[in-house]
């Protein structure tokens, strides 16, 4: 039996929204926005989706995209702190967050590099490796809000 807090719980995120779909982002300004990261105008098989909408507070944004490997630096000059990047050891918040998207498939990259960032208020971490061309690089991101 449902205690009476957890049935008014359960009204309020049905009602709220809370269990619609995540919402795709395709207007690259926004999801600059959202995320909090630079991507290079060059940028193709751009990916977004953001679970901003009913989430609240602690809301994530995530997704992919491919650049060439020399405009790298253009994303992580615009990251906080020391932008230091990290050989994959396993663990990112982005491989740890499996997401049900076709385009979602971090564990596909070779050559795996990590960079996690938390600053007051949010955080970003990427996990950037090769995929396609040996002269482009993908960057998969998940961040969010705290």
């Amino acid at each position: 039996m449902l205690r009476p807090t957890s049935l008014i719980f359960a009204c309020c995120i049905a009602i709220a929204g809370c269990s619609k779909s995540d919402t795709e982002i395709t207007n690259l300004a926004e999801i600059q926005r959202q995320a909090r990261i630079t991507i290079p105008a060059s940028a193709n098989n751009l990916h977004c989706a953001t679970e901003a909408d009913h989430r609240g507070p602690d809301a994530a944004t995530f997704g992919r995209f491919d650049i060439p490997k020399t405009e790298l630096s253009l994303v992580l000059a615009e990251m906080p702190g020391d932008r230091k990047i990290e050989p994959y050891a396993g663990y990112s918040n982005v491989t740890s967050h499996k997401i049900g998207r076709p385009w979602w498939q971090p564990e596909s990259l070779k050559q795996k590099q990590a960079a996690n960032w938390s600053m007051p208020g949010y955080s970003i971490n990427l996990l950037i490796g090769a995929h396609g061309s040996k002269d482009s690089v993908t960057v998969y991101y998940f961040n969010f809000s705290m």
